[in-house]
């Protein structure tokens, strides 16, 4: 009989998203081929503040889950805190044949699948609604993530992260992921090339006031109440 999968859940508030292409439309082939399980992914960044990611106040919510899966799982497996692979990312540190990109340095950065369509909301007006309208949102704005931590089942020494709903907060400065090249640029290239850009009409309204278009969303002092996590 398999032992039951130990998950241990965080908030994190005001991060920037910066992965959205899965947000909504998951992962069906690799390499060319059909996966198993569709995969859905989403991937953020945190502005450094701190000399190491566990001293980070906005990832206070986020320790105090990984101690608990610590104690409860790795600690009985026999692993010391710094045998550890933890799923937060130096962004200053190239990954051996792989170079951080300009937006990476100066931040850490997080990533999360999930097995099942992941909750987005926006909020509007103060309240937190449904997204429907994915072209209101882009890489680069400021989300709250909700997400779920647990021993990685391919990699005993490792922890893995689960994402299970992301809130749009506020704006924030657009991020160029890859090759992506923002509409704003590209209704310029038309321009430029002479064509009529007339659009489809009248534009969505814009995310209520209070909300998404208000000042960035600051946490509450989430460091209080953990203790200085044992890393």
């Amino acid at each position: 009989m398999s032992q039951q999968r130990v998950i241990k859940y965080a908030v994190i508030h005001n991060a920037r998203i910066v992965g959205m292409r899965n947000l909504w439309e998951p992962i069906t082939t690799f390499e060319g081929r059909p996966v198993q399980v569709p995969t859905y992914l989403a991937s953020f960044i945190v502005p450094k503040t701190r000399a190491a990611w566990h001293e980070e106040p906005i990832f206070a919510n986020l320790i105090q889950a990984f101690n608990e899966l610590y104690q409860e799982v790795m600690a009985p497996a026999g692993y010391q805190m710094n045998q550890v692979e933890w799923p937060v990312r130096d962004g200053d540190v190239d990954l051996p044949g792989k170079r951080s990109f300009d937006w990476q340095r100066g931040h850490w950065s997080f990533n999360g699948n999930s097995q099942f369509p992941i909750n987005v909301e926006i909020v509007q007006g103060g309240v937190p609604v449904k997204l429907k309208n994915r072209t209101t949102v882009k890489p680069g704005d400021y989300v709250a993530c909700n997400v779920g931590a647990t021993r990685n089942a391919r990699d005993k020494h490792a922890v893995k992260l689960y994402v299970n709903s992301v809130l749009f907060l506020n704006p924030g400065e657009e991020i160029v992921i890859g090759n992506y090249v923002p509409g704003s640029e590209l209704m310029a290239q038309a321009k430029a090339a002479g064509l009529n850009v007339t659009g489809f009409g009248a534009p969505v309204p814009n995310a209520g006031s209070g909300g998404f278009g208000a000042p960035p969303f600051v946490a509450p002092n989430l460091s209080s109440g953990f203790g200085k996590p044992p890393f």
